[in-house]
């Protein structure tokens, strides 16, 4: 359904309930909560293949560019499952189902890395990519689906961003107690397994309110090994992987331009500038922070009395589920500035980074203090939940007179973060590379990591700020 757009200056929507959903309001309300409890488990389980992955690669035996390389292949190619799903699934319905099966998927490559048997490692990161792939490509859609109008649709991204922080809460206390255990995976697996069974047993409760075509299933599964068979052969390319991907989204840009200039829409063009001025930068620091922080923690930064710094990584999902509902109450029945949004995550960004990058330079080779990252650490996610619920929630927005919007604004911010996640891949491969085979003190490449996102995230916030008036036709207040 297409939402009213109105300027910053008009009059706010007027309040609206707390779920409006489509068609009865009371089952789009039990599908919104069964999805809330679901993914949270889901996701307690699901953190160990995120933000430490690569750590425990590192501490079994694996080299750190090794451990990098594949962590950083693998979000390139779970980013990119959402543009072959946008093509498998394009008028299937079923979001459900995909669900389902995302997370059958991704709990049985946590089963197959606990296992630990290294000819599996390859499979296990094959089975999460697909598996994570169709999952949150299917999440967006039916989250959105449940909400009839913009202000609700918003507030439902809210809650569940928020929620997905609770679950990855759980999941990092769960590694942080068991991170030098030889059964890592275990209780993050007990969890997954217990959300598969919830959503097994609340399956039919649950909405979706497209019917599949007749030939739904057998299309979805033959997608699924075909993708499954191009994932494992790029995982063994993965130099060839990264190329393909640089040169790829370089021409799918152009081709986006070409075809914006030959319409004369506008729309597409904002909806463009918006992918580089705010999706690539947050996801070339994310993937910065989610693959290399853990070796950070544990290698560069002071012990806290005692105590490991990689206790700080539990600060992201506290500080995103906090500032969540903070936002959530603060803006509850007021209008919500979208161009305000965006700004202020580059604001948060830019102080993250700059914050990191002054303590490395005054520490010299000495530890750094942990109150560098864990403020950085915290800025970071308040900016994470701020960017990704305004992206997401305009998904049905952006592109709203193109043709199968939904699914090529969703996949366009995929792709997206594919050729961010790569360009974040040989950042850190060169100040590993510098740290560990030259003269140059550990700490001073880090500094230069940081500072350079620090940069990007500047250039791309003076340049929003320059470009006002071309988004100001584009960017809303609504009420939530």
């Amino acid at each position: 359904m297409t939402t009213e757009t109105r300027p910053a200056s008009t009059t706010a929507l007027p309040v609206s309930a707390p779920f409006v959903s489509r068609p009865a309001s009371s089952l789009a309300q039990r599908s919104f909560i069964f999805t809330l409890l679901i993914n949270t488990l889901f996701f307690s389980g699901y953190y160990i293949l995120k933000d430490p992955l690569a750590y425990i690669l590192q501490a079994g035996g694996m080299s750190l560019t090794d451990a990098y390389s594949i962590t950083t292949t693998a979000n390139v190619l779970l980013a990119l499952c959402s543009l072959f799903f946008g093509f498998v699934l394009s008028g299937c319905g079923r979001q459900k189902h995909s669900l389902f099966i995302g997370v059958a998927l991704s709990v049985t490559a946590i089963f197959l890395l606990a296992c630990k048997i290294p000819v599996l490692t390859r499979l296990a990161v094959t089975l999460y990519i697909v598996g994570g792939g169709l999952y949150f490509f299917s999440i967006v859609i039916f989250i959105n689906h449940l909400f009839d109008n913009h202000a609700t649709r918003m507030r439902g991204n809210y809650l569940y961003q928020i929620f997905v922080n609770v679950g990855g809460c759980i999941g990092c206390s769960i590694f942080l107690m068991r991170m030098n255990s030889a059964h890592v995976f275990y209780g993050c697996l007990i969890l997954g397994v217990i959300a598969l069974l919830i959503f097994a047993v609340t399956y039919r409760s649950i909405q979706d309110d497209i019917a599949p075509r007749p030939a739904y299933f057998g299309r979805f599964y033959a997608g699924l090994i075909v993708l499954a068979l191009l994932v494992f052969t790029a995982l063994t390319l993965a130099t060839f992987t990264r190329i393909f991907i640089l040169l790829s989204f370089s021409l799918a840009v152009g081709a986006v331009i070409l075809r914006a200039r030959h319409n004369g829409n506008r729309h597409l063009l904002q909806f463009l500038g918006l992918v580089f001025l705010f999706n690539i930068p947050y996801w070339l620091a994310n993937t910065v922070i989610a693959t290399s922080f853990f070796y950070f923690l544990t290698h560069h930064v002071s012990r806290i009395h005692g105590v490991s710094p990689a206790i700080l990584m539990l600060a992201d999902p506290l500080a995103n589920t906090l500032f969540g509902v903070s936002l959530l109450f603060c803006q509850w029945g007021s209008a919500i500035d979208i161009h305000k949004n965006l700004s202020r995550s580059l604001k948060l960004l830019m102080v993250a980074f700059v914050v990191l990058a002054v303590g490395l330079y005054f520490s010299g080779n000495a530890p750094l203090a942990f109150v560098y990252p864990l403020l950085t650490i915290v800025l970071f996610a308040c900016a994470e939940f701020l960017l990704q619920t305004t992206l997401r929630t305009h998904i049905r927005d952006l592109l709203q007179y193109e043709e199968r919007s939904e699914f090529m604004a969703t996949g366009m911010l995929r792709a997206s973060r594919a050729f961010a996640t790569v360009i974040g891949y040989y950042l850190l491969t060169a100040t590993h590379e510098i740290s560990f085979h030259s003269n140059v003190a550990a700490v001073q490449p880090i500094f230069w990591l940081y500072f350079l996102l620090f940069l990007i995230c500047l250039t791309c916030y003076v340049s929003y700020r320059g470009l006002y008036r071309f988004f100001d036709c584009y960017v809303s207040t609504y009420s939530c």
